[in-house]
């Protein structure tokens, strides 16, 4: 907390009690820049010649942003809302504080995060820090992978798959530091987003009828979109190459939020009386992870007599972290992964293994961080956290 604003200041309640140092105290021990008083985070205070009392009044140790409700108050005192569908730029937000020096924010700063804020696209660093905490109390996460979509063309001798997008990351340590502390408290939640399930297409032919046909993926927790299923059957009675969409994927919005992704759609052909009707089940839009596309081919009598039927990814959901952790939609339903948050389930050849890509991790380093420390709940990370 900051030295008071006004009244009479102690040296070793007031000064010495923001700022530390050892005995025998002196104010000259206190200049701006020095060892004990960060530059940048009291532009008023001298970092040489005459300094007094009064130059203390308000200064800090560190320049704390409280974040509430996704708004804070800037430097100059006007209030910043932040849209919890963007991701945010911590750079940015410590610009309306204090200058960077060659790309750097010399004053240490602190970020706190209550508990009903929301960020669903992760944050990130923006630009270098001397010295950078983190206390969450809210949720931070990364979006969802995208299923993939089923390939629109076939080749012989290979294996015909797509994969799906990897999940994003929660907290993007994207530039260098001297320090940084993340802290996250009892209630905080970081999570990188689900990875996104994969697919395959198919190519199948019978006395003159040539089928090309692949399913979605499922889309990965928080805001993945299903993966779009593809059909094209050549030959009397076919039909030209036609995408079937996938659902689309929600994000989370609140700690008590519960919101299904969208289901995939379904498209089917037959001709004739072919010996059974194809029958796919749309990819469920989860919770946590959206369903897997399906696909089923009868090819009895050519292109005369067919059935041919696929199905698209569902989307990922955004729900929150509760007992239905990992639980999908009924039907195709998504799965997650250990303590993983909803990876996309995925068809291979029609069947339900379950790959997706990469999971985000919930703290991903970049950056050359000389001290990376954590604080505070180990249990509430979703995801991979980098030391």
């Amino acid at each position: 907390m900051a030295v008071k604003s006004s009244g009479s200041l102690s040296i070793t309640t007031d000064i010495v009690g923001e700022f530390g140092g050892t005995v025998p105290h002196s104010i000259s021990e206190y200049y701006s820049g020095g060892s004990l008083v960060p530059a940048g985070a009291n532009p008023i205070l001298p970092s040489s010649g005459a300094i007094s009392f009064s130059d203390f009044y308000g200064t800090t140790s560190a320049i704390v942003v409280n974040i509430v409700n996704n708004s804070y108050t800037d430097g100059d005192g006007s209030t910043v809302n932040l849209d919890m569908n963007v991701e945010l730029n911590l750079a940015t937000v410590a610009d309306g504080f204090s200058t960077q020096s060659s790309g750097k924010h010399l004053a240490p700063f602190q970020f706190e995060i209550d508990s009903d804020t929301v960020f669903n696209n992760s944050i990130s660093m923006g630009a270098q820090f001397a010295d950078l905490k983190i206390i969450n109390s809210g949720i931070i996460a990364g979006r969802g992978g995208d299923g993939a979509n089923s390939p629109t063309t076939f080749q012989i001798g290979q294996s015909n798959t797509a994969l799906g997008e990897e999940g994003n990351h929660a907290i993007k340590l994207d530039h260098d530091a001297d320090l940084v502390t993340i802290e996250n408290t009892s209630v905080g939640q970081i999570a990188g987003g689900g990875g996104g399930g994969r697919t395959k297409i198919v190519q199948s032919s019978k006395s003159g009828l040539f089928v090309r046909v692949g399913p979605g993926g499922g889309g990965g927790w928080n805001g993945g979109n299903g993966g779009n299923a593809f059909i094209h059957i050549f030959g009397n009675h076919g039909r030209g190459p036609t995408t079937v969409p996938g659902g689309v994927g929600t994000v989370v919005t609140s700690r008590t939020s519960a919101t299904l992704g969208g289901n995939g759609s379904v498209q089917s052909h037959t001709v004739g009386s072919p010996s059974s009707t194809p029958t796919v089940t749309a990819g469920q839009g989860g919770y946590y992870g959206g369903g897997h596309g399906d696909m089923q081919r009868v090819l009895d009598g050519g292109s005369d007599v067919f059935g041919v039927a696929t199905s698209a990814g569902g989307g990922g959901g955004g729900g929150p972290w509760s007992s239905n952790n990992g639980n999908g939609a009924d039907g195709s339903g998504g799965e997650a992964s250990g303590f993983f948050i909803g990876r996309g389930d995925h068809p291979f050849s029609g069947g339900s293994f379950t790959f997706s890509s990469a999971n985000g991790n919930s703290v991903k380093k970049t950056g050359t961080i000389t001290t990376l420390t954590y604080v505070g709940s180990t249990t509430q990370y979703y995801g991979t956290r980098d030391t």
